[in-house]
Protein backbone atom coordinates (compact mmCIF):
# COMPACT_ATOMS: atom_id res chain seq x y z
CA UNK A 1 0.00 0.00 0.00
CA UNK A 2 1.33 3.42 -0.98
CA UNK A 3 1.57 6.12 1.71
CA UNK A 4 -0.27 8.61 -0.55
CA UNK A 5 -3.00 7.63 -2.95
CA UNK A 6 -2.08 8.93 -6.44
CA UNK A 7 -5.70 9.99 -6.98
CA UNK A 8 -5.32 12.51 -4.16
CA UNK A 9 -2.45 14.19 -5.99
CA UNK A 10 -4.60 14.55 -9.12
CA UNK A 11 -7.41 16.07 -7.08
CA UNK A 12 -4.98 18.36 -5.28
CA UNK A 13 -3.78 19.81 -8.59
CA UNK A 14 -7.35 20.41 -9.71
CA UNK A 15 -8.34 22.22 -6.51
CA UNK A 16 -5.19 24.32 -6.02
CA UNK A 17 -6.78 27.43 -7.58
CA UNK A 18 -9.93 27.10 -5.50
CA UNK A 19 -7.93 26.68 -2.32
CA UNK A 20 -5.82 29.74 -3.07
CA UNK A 21 -8.94 31.76 -3.93
CA UNK A 22 -10.59 30.67 -0.70
CA UNK A 23 -7.57 31.71 1.36
CA UNK A 24 -7.35 35.07 -0.45
CA UNK A 25 -11.04 35.78 0.08
CA UNK A 26 -10.68 34.85 3.74
CA UNK A 27 -7.81 37.31 4.18
CA UNK A 28 -9.73 40.07 2.40
CA UNK A 29 -12.78 39.34 4.56
CA UNK A 30 -10.71 39.48 7.73
CA UNK A 31 -9.22 42.81 6.70
CA UNK A 32 -12.68 44.18 5.98
CA UNK A 33 -13.95 43.05 9.40
CA UNK A 34 -11.07 44.89 11.07
CA UNK A 35 -11.72 47.99 8.97
CA UNK A 36 -15.41 47.86 9.86
CA UNK A 37 -14.65 47.60 13.57
CA UNK A 38 -12.26 50.56 13.39
CA UNK A 39 -14.80 52.68 11.51
CA UNK A 40 -17.58 51.85 13.97
CA UNK A 41 -15.26 52.80 16.84
CA UNK A 42 -14.39 56.08 15.10
CA UNK A 43 -18.06 56.90 14.57
CA UNK A 44 -19.03 56.10 18.17
CA UNK A 45 -16.12 58.08 19.62
CA UNK A 46 -16.81 61.00 17.30
CA UNK A 47 -20.50 61.10 18.08
CA UNK A 48 -20.41 60.57 21.84
CA UNK A 49 -17.05 61.85 23.09
CA UNK A 50 -16.33 64.65 20.65
CA UNK A 51 -19.97 65.54 19.99
CA UNK A 52 -19.54 65.52 16.22
CA UNK A 53 -22.69 65.88 14.18
CA UNK A 54 -23.75 63.93 11.12
CA UNK A 55 -21.90 66.38 8.86
CA UNK A 56 -18.57 65.71 10.54
CA UNK A 57 -19.13 61.96 10.40
CA UNK A 58 -20.03 61.84 6.72
CA UNK A 59 -16.67 60.41 5.61
CA UNK A 60 -16.51 57.61 8.23
CA UNK A 61 -20.16 56.72 7.57
CA UNK A 62 -19.54 56.57 3.82
CA UNK A 63 -16.46 54.42 4.33
CA UNK A 64 -18.43 52.17 6.64
CA UNK A 65 -21.06 51.72 3.93
CA UNK A 66 -18.34 50.85 1.40
CA UNK A 67 -16.73 48.35 3.75
CA UNK A 68 -20.10 46.72 4.45
CA UNK A 69 -20.70 46.49 0.70
CA UNK A 70 -17.23 44.99 0.26
CA UNK A 71 -17.96 42.37 2.90
CA UNK A 72 -21.20 41.49 1.16
CA UNK A 73 -19.34 41.04 -2.12
CA UNK A 74 -16.66 38.87 -0.53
Amino acid sequence: MKPIDPRLLRYARATRFFLAASVALGLVGAGLVIAQAMLIAEIVVGAFQRGDGAGALTLPLGLLALVALGRAVV
